[in-house]
């Protein structure tokens, strides 16, 4: 019986007809086509990139110099620049004309506690009638005026309605806004300015005086807030 099924599947083997080897087949390579204005546009855009950023780092950032670097503590720099030429041209008024200008950078000029006022007033200021309708809220120190939506208001007058409303959390509101702790850093803040630029720029003590209106910024844009 062995002997019979082995020569039985050799005579199956047998009658099965060799297979030919598959052929290789090459791969056709894809014949370049035009495919009309597209290609064009797309190939006009990335020179415009590559000339930009060609432009970019081998001349206009070439020119840009840097001042004063973030990464350094305890910074003072002063470079001096040349003067607009429209001051030349109008009439010169002594004491005011500018006569020495340049750049000035420093750290360390106000102390953590006077920031942590300023920035505190910034907030509390123009947000105390719940800022404007745009993107930037202000506060005028000086005036109280303040944005409210659409228009600006007058703290001070509105305090002055509370009181003869009996509002006392919107007069205690202002009050702590205008407070003596508030009003003196600000006030200490504003001459270290002052003495800082004229030191730099050798003033006389006295000659520079801050500007009106005084204001407090806030703007939003794409969800982040920037204090000025």
């Amino acid at each position: 019986m062995v002997e019979e099924e082995v020569r039985k599947r050799a005579t199956e083997k047998e009658k099965k007809p060799d297979q030919p080897e598959k052929k290789r087949r090459k791969k056709k390579r894809k014949e370049l086509v035009y495919r009309g204005p597209e290609t064009w546009k797309v190939v006009l855009t990335m020179a415009i990139i590559g000339g930009a950023y060609w432009l970019w780092v081998n001349v206009i950032n070439k020119e840009i110099k840097t001042l004063a670097s973030v990464a350094n503590d305890d910074v003072y720099v002063y470079k001096e620049v040349k003067c607009s030429p429209e001051h030349a041209e109008k009439p010169q008024v002594k004491r005011c004309t500018p006569t020495k200008c340049g750049r000035l950078v420093l750290d360390g000029l106000l102390a953590p506690r006077e920031i942590e006022v300023l920035n505190r007033l910034a907030i509390e200021g123009t947000q105390a009638l719940g800022g404007g309708a745009g993107g930037a809220s202000i506060l005028e120190l000086s005036s109280s005026t303040v944005s409210s939506g659409e228009k600006f208001q007058s703290l001070f007058q509105l305090r002055e309605a509370s009181v003869k409303s009996d509002n006392d959390k919107f007069r205690i509101m202002v009050e702590r806004l205008y407070s003596r702790d508030n009003l003196g850093v600000y006030n200490s803040a504003k001459e270290k300015v002052k003495q800082a630029i004229e030191n730099a720029f050798g003033l006389e003590s006295g000659v520079l005086s801050l500007a009106s209106p005084t204001f407090f910024s806030q703007e939003f844009a794409l969800n982040n807030r920037l204090l000025n």
